[in-house]
């Protein structure tokens, strides 16, 4: 495929998907229901968040694991005692179009939560869960056999020792379903050599409108900004 004179690397089967970080934080707060909203009028596909497990086991969309100026964790609050809101609520926006929710997990405790929020909602298919630890994500896909979200090792190429195709390799053969990467980090070569293993590539923070083009081109399943309404423009300039 060609987008003006470039050639462009298809994705694994699916269209691209468009996923607004964090909502539509230069306009609404950062990971606030406002900011989801407002990010599906502006045409994003779905959200790229980051998720928290509560002092009562609930599942809660912030950027950081603390909160306040005495930097209290988000672990030890209960749900309704935090400014953030329950992922729950975040899977009831557009259900009926099934949005993805892309959301990021420190640790197997809020991995095992995130998965009964999106099963309780009726959205595990709808549903890729990031982490940078693949042991946890290994885990978990050995524990929990096909019928789950989508799991994304996050983690950039200086963290692949052996280099991104044994990487690969390794994500196909321990069950994880795809790579996370900046952009900077993506390249058409690199999206051809994860997709050659069936895994996904997921590119993220994309600001400018010509960095998802690029993203486009380049092959990956999703791309993110923190600008929704780039992400929208971006699409329209594709063929």
């Amino acid at each position: 495929m060609q987008h003006d004179g470039v050639m462009s690397h298809p994705t694994l089967g699916e269209p691209v998907r468009y996923l607004a970080d964090g909502g539509a934080p230069e306009r609404e707060a950062d990971h606030s229901l406002a900011g989801f909203r407002l990010a599906r009028r502006l045409g994003a596909d779905g959200w790229e968040v980051t998720g928290h497990r509560s002092a009562d086991d609930v599942v809660v969309l912030a950027r950081n694991p603390t909160v306040g100026w005495r930097r209290r964790s988000r672990s030890a609050i209960p749900a309704a005692d935090s400014e953030a809101p329950p992922l729950a609520d975040l899977l009831a926006i557009d259900a009926d179009q099934a949005p993805l929710v892309s959301i990021a997990v420190a640790a197997r405790e809020t991995l095992d939560a995130v998965i009964l929020a999106a099963a309780g909602a009726g959205a595990t298919g709808r549903m890729w869960i990031r982490c940078g630890d693949l042991e946890v994500l290994a885990a978990a896909a050995a524990d929990l056999g096909p019928t789950r979200p989508m799991l994304i090792h996050e983690a950039p190429l200086a963290a692949m020792a052996k280099g991104p195709e044994r990487h690969a390799s390794q994500l196909r053969a321990v069950g994880v379903d795809g790579q996370a990467m900046a952009f900077g980090q993506w390249t058409g070569g690199l999206t051809a050599l994860f997709h050659r293993f069936d895994r996904l590539c997921v590119g993220r923070s994309a600001t400018h409108v010509r960095m998802i083009k690029e993203f486009v081109e380049m092959g990956v399943d999703s791309a993110s900004s923190l600008n929704p309404e780039r992400l929208d423009e971006a699409r329209g300039k594709l063929p």
